[in-house]
C-alpha cells in the first residue's frame, strides 16, 4: 500500500489518499473502510444523453465520485472490493443522493475520510504502508484426486486454485490406468505451483497429504524438473516441507500450522506467531484456567486490575456496524497498551483467526492468576472451550468431527457476528445442556452394564441394537487418533467405544446362554443400506470421514429398532430397566434443549442432526410407551406365575392315586395358587434388582412353607431340581431361563447364576430321583401362550 497524502491527526477527523499495490492491500482497505466513512475514487458509469430531436445515446464515462459508505463487500478469492454508498457531492453526470457502487482496483488511488481516526485504524495504515516484505508461505494440501493450493500471507489465507482429477481405481494386474491418472493429477499440481508461487518471496512451500501421496508427488516433481530442466523448482527444493494431513481440503491447514516443525521453520512469520500464541492460550485454558479468559466483559474486568499480558483479538470485531461497540474495543486495546500489555490482532482470514473467532473473538492471557475474577466461570472455561471447537459443526452425542467442509468454517463468520457479545452465562447454559446429555447417555450405558453383570443375564436385550451402536461409535470416532481436540473429548470417545464393545462381549460371549436369539430376528441390513445411501447423497462434504460421520448420525436414529421389535415380539424387557430408559430419555431431552437454544441464540441449524435426532426421539418415545404398557399390564405376568403354580398342583393331583406319599391332602385351592404367584413375583423382583441369590433361596423356602400351610404341597422333584454346577434351584422363570430350541423340538433351561443349560425333549420327563415323572408339556403350554401375546 502506498501512502500518497495524509491530512489527519490522531483522534480527530481527516483524510488519507492510498493506492493499493498488492492483493493483500485490498484486505487492508476492507478493514479500514467502515460504514459512515466518505470515500472518493475514480469509477466508470453509463451516462445517458438526450439530443434536441429526442433521441438518446448511452456512453461510458470515467468520473470521480464521493460517496458515504453504506456497505462493503470483499471477495477473498478474487481479492476484489466493492463499496456501496450514496453520493454526497455534486457531479456533472450524477445527481447528489443517488446510489453508486465503487469497485476499488489495484494501482487506482482512493481517498478515505473518517470522522474519527482511532489508534487501530492508524496502526493498520502504518502496517499496510510498510514497504518491507513479510515472510510468506505457500501450502498444497492434497489427497488422491483433489488438491488445494493456498498462499498464507501475514494477514490472510488466499485460496489460489483447486485441482480435481478423476483417478481410476487400482485393479488386480491392471494398474496402468491408475498410474496414468496420478501422473496427470501431479502434472496439474506442478503447473499450479509454477503459476501461483513466487519463490523470490515465498520462504516455504508445505506439501501435506494423508499417507504417502505427498512423498510420491515430491519425487515425481523433482524427476520431472530434472528431465525438463525446471531450474526454479530444483533451486528451491529445500523450501518444500512434507507434512501429514487428514485430507486435502482447505481446512486441513489448521492442523498443519500447529505442527512444531512448521512453527520452527516459519518462526518469523506472523501466522506462526499467532498460532503459537493461540496454542499457549488453549493450554492455559485447560491447565491453568485462572490465567486464561475470553469474552469482552471478563477481559475488561481483568484489564481493570492491569493483569493482561497478551490480548488476542480478531479484526472482525473492529468491523462491527455498531459504532459504540467499535469504540469500546478500541478503548480496551489502548488501555491495555498503556498498561504495558501486548495486543495481537488476528486476521479472520487465517485459521488462527477462525479459531479465536469461535471463542467470541477476544481472549486474554494474564500475568498472574485471578481465580476470583469470576468463580462461576470455571465450569464454563473448562467445558465451553470443547463445546465451541467440537459442537459448532456437530450436534449430537459427542460428535466432534474436525474434518468438516470449508462451508462450515465460512459459517463461523455469521456465528461470530451474532455471538461476539454473548455473556458467559449464556455460553455456560449451552455447555451444560451438552454435558448433561453426554453424561446421561454414559449413565444409561453404565446402568445397562451393571444390570447385565449383576443379574448374570442379558435376557430381553437385543444384541443387534448394541451391534448397531458399536458401528455408530466406530464410524463417528475414527478421528480419535488423528485429531486431538481435548482430553475430555478423547476420554468420552474412548469410554463410549469400550463400554459398547464390552456390552457386545457380555451378550455374545460371557452370557450367550441367556441371549434370546430366537426373538432377536430384526434384519439390520434394512437399516444399514439406507443409512449408507443417505450418507452418500445428503452430507456436508463428500469425503471419507465426513460421509462416515453422517452415516453414523443416520444409523443411530434407527439403531433402537431391533430392540423395539424384540420387545413387541416377546413383551419382555427384563434387562432394560426403568433407570436405563430414564437416562436415555434425559439424554435425548437435553440434546433437544441444545438445538432449541442454538436456534434462538445463534440462528444455527444443522438439518442432518436435527432430522435424525427427531426420528430417534420419536422411536425412544415409542419405546417408553411399550415399556410402560408392559409394566402396567402386570396381570399377564401374574397369570403366568399362577399357571406355573396351578400346573404343579395339577401334577400333584395326577399323583393322587399314590396316597402314601401325601402330596395332595385336599382339592386344588385356586386362590392359594394365585397368592403363591405373588410370592413368586416378589422373589423375581428381588432377583432382578439385588442379585442376592441367598435372599432368593430364603424366599423360595418361605414359598414352600406357605404352600404347605395352604395344603398345596409341591412335588419333591420340583423343589429338588438343582443346577449341577452351582446348586441353584432352577425355578423358571425365577432363577432359570426357559425357551424353545431353534426347531422347537425341546426346551432349553439355563441357570441364571452360572449360565449352565440343559436340554429336555418335548415328551420326555424332567430328571427324577424317586421315580416320579413330571412331563414337560406344561412348560410348552406356558411358552406357547406367552408367544401368542
Amino acid at each position: 500500500m502506498r501512502l500518497i497524502k495524509k491530512n489527519i491527526d490522531r483522534g480527530s477527523s481527516g483524510e488519507l489518499k492510498l493506492e493499493p499495490e498488492e492483493q493483500e492491500d485490498m484486505w487492508h482497505a476492507y478493514n479500514l473502510i467502515a460504514m459512515g466513512d466518505s470515500l472518493r475514487a475514480s469509477t466508470v458509469r453509463k451516462v445517458v444523453q438526450t439530443t434536441d430531436t429526442g433521441s438518446s445515446t448511452t456512453t461510458k464515462k470515467r468520473m470521480t465520485l464521493t460517496i458515504e459508505v453504506v456497505a462493503v463487500d470483499y471477495d477473498s478469492v478474487a481479492c476484489a472490493l466493492r463499496v456501496k454508498g450514496r453520493t454526497i457531492e455534486e457531479n456533472e453526470f450524477v445527481k447528489k443522493g443517488s446510489y453508486h457502487t465503487l469497485d476499488l482496483e489495484l494501482h487506482n488511488a482512493f481517498t478515505l475520510q473518517k470522522h474519527e481516526w482511532d489508534s487501530i485504524a492508524l496502526d493498520r495504515v502504518e502496517m499496510a504502508c510498510n514497504p518491507a516484505h513479510q515472510a510468506d508461505v505457500a501450502a498444497v494440501v492434497m489427497h488422491e484426486g483433489l488438491a488445494n493450493l493456498c498462499l498464507i500471507t501475514e494477514h490472510l489465507t488466499i485460496h489460489r486454485q483447486k485441482i480435481e482429477h478423476t483417478i481410476p481405481r487400482k485393479r488386480k494386474g491392471l494398474c496402468a490406468q491408475h498410474d496414468k491418472g496420478m501422473e496427470k493429477f501431479f502434472d496439474a499440481i506442478i503447473f499450479a505451483i509454477i503459476k501461483h508461487i513466487n519463490f523470490q518471496i515465498v520462504k516455504a512451500v508445505i506439501l501435506a497429504s494423508p499417507g504417502f501421496i505427498k512423498d510420491q508427488f515430491y519425487q515425481y516433481m523433482l524427476n520431472k524438473a530434472t528431465r525438463e530442466d525446471e531450474r526454479h523448482l530444483l533451486e528451491n527444493r529445500n523450501k518444500f516441507i512434507l507434512l501429514h494431513s487428514s485430507n486435502g481440503f482447505k481446512h486441513a491447514l489448521t492442523e498443519i500450522l500447529q505442527d512444531p516443525l512448521v512453527l520452527n521453520r516459519l518462526s518469523d512469520t506472523k501466522a506462526a506467531e499467532e498460532m503459537k500464541l493461540l496454542d499457549q492460550f488453549m493450554h492455559l485454558l485447560n491447565d491453568e484456567p485462572e490465567k486464561a479468559y475470553y469474552g469482552l466483559e471478563v477481559v475488561e474486568k481483568a484489564n481493570q486490575s492491569q493483569a493482561i499480558e497478551y490480548l488476542l483479538i480478531t479484526d472482525e470485531l473492529f468491523r462491527n456496524i455498531d459504532f459504540n461497540k467499535r469504540r469500546r474495543y478500541v478503548q480496551l486495546v489502548d488501555s491495555i497498551k498503556e498498561n504495558g500489555g501486548a495486543v495481537r490482532l488476528f486476521s479472520s482470514m487465517h485459521a488462527s483467526g477462525e479459531r479465536l473467532g469461535q471463542l467470541t473473538g477476544i481472549a486474554a492471557i494474564l500475568r498472574f492468576p485471578m481465580p476470583d475474577l469470576d468463580l462461576a466461570d470455571d465450569h464454563h472455561h473448562h467445558h465451553h472451550h470443547h463445546e465451541i471447537q467440537n459442537n459448532l459443526n456437530n450436534d449430537d452425542d459427542l460428535q466432534p468431527n474436525s474434518n468438516r467442509p470449508d462451508n462450515s468454517l465460512d459459517n463461523t463468520n455469521d456465528y461470530q457476528s451474532t455471538n461476539n457479545d454473548r455473556t458467559l452465562r449464556e455460553n455456560r447454559a449451552e455447555a451444560s445442556a451438552w454435558d448433561v446429555g453426554d453424561f446421561s447417555h454414559l449413565g444409561a450405558i453404565i446402568i445397562l452394564l451393571l444390570k447385565i453383570w449383576k443379574t448374570r443375564s442379558c435376557a430381553g436385550l437385543s444384541g443387534k441394537s448394541v451391534l448397531l451402536y458399536a458401528i455408530v461409535f466406530t464410524c463417528r470416532y475414527l478421528d480419535l487418533f488423528t485429531h486431538f481436540i481435548s482430553l475430555y473429548n478423547s476420554v468420552m470417545k474412548i469410554i463410549y467405544l469400550v463400554s459398547t464393545y464390552f456390552t457386545l462381549y457380555l451378550i455374545y460371549r460371557k452370557f450367550k446362554a441367556t441371549y434370546d436369539r430366537n426373538h432377536d430376528t430384526f434384519r439390520i441390513e434394512f437399516l444399514l443400506l439406507p443409512s449408507v445411501v443417505l450418507a452418500l447423497l445428503w452430507n456436508h462434504e463428500f469425503s471419507v470421514l465426513e460421509v462416515l460421520w453422517t452415516f453414523s448420525i443416520y444409523l443411530e436414529s434407527v439403531a433402537i429398532l431391533p430392540q423395539l421389535f424384540m420387545v413387541s415380539k416377546t413383551h419382555e424387557a427384563e434387562t432394560i430397566t426403568s433407570h436405563y430408559l430414564f437416562a436415555l430419555g434425559i439424554y435425548r431431552f437435553f440434546y433437544i434443549l441444545n438445538w432449541v437454544y442454538r436456534y434462538y441464540t445463534e440462528n444455527f441449524i444443522d438439518w442432518i442432526s436435527i432430522v435424525s435426532g427427531v426420528v430417534q426421539t420419536v422411536l425412544y418415545c415409542d419405546f417408553f410407551y411399550l415399556y410402560i404398557t408392559k409394566e402396567n399390564n402386570n396381570q399377564e405376568l401374574f397369570n403366568l406365575y399362577s399357571l406355573f403354580v396351578l400346573q404343579m398342583a395339577t401334577i400333584e393331583n395326577k399323583s393322587k392315586k399314590n396316597r402314601s406319599t401325601g402330596y395332595l391332602t385336599s382339592p386344588i385351592n385356586v386362590n392359594a395358587a394365585n397368592h403363591l404367584s405373588y410370592l413368586f413375583q416378589t422373589a423375581h423382583i428381588v432377583l432382578l434388582t439385588t442379585a442376592d441369590f441367598n435372599l432368593v433361596r430364603h424366599l423360595v423356602k418361605q414359598i414352600r412353607v406357605h404352600a404347605q400351610k395352604k395344603q398345596i404341597r409341591l412335588h419333591p422333584e420340583m423343589k429338588r431340581l438343582l443346577c449341577s454346577c452351582c446348586n441353584m434351584i432352577l425355578w423358571p422363570p425365577l432363577t432359570a431361563n426357559v425357551r424353545f430350541n431353534k426347531r422347537k423340538t425341546g426346551i432349553v433351561v439355563s441357570c441364571l447364576t452360572c449360565n449352565r443349560f440343559r436340554y429336555y425333549p418335548k415328551h420326555n420327563s424332567w430328571p427324577t430321583e424317586h421315580g416320579a415323572h413330571i412331563p414337560s408339556d406344561w412348560l410348552f403350554n406356558i411358552l406357547s401362550s406367552s408367544e401368542k401375546h
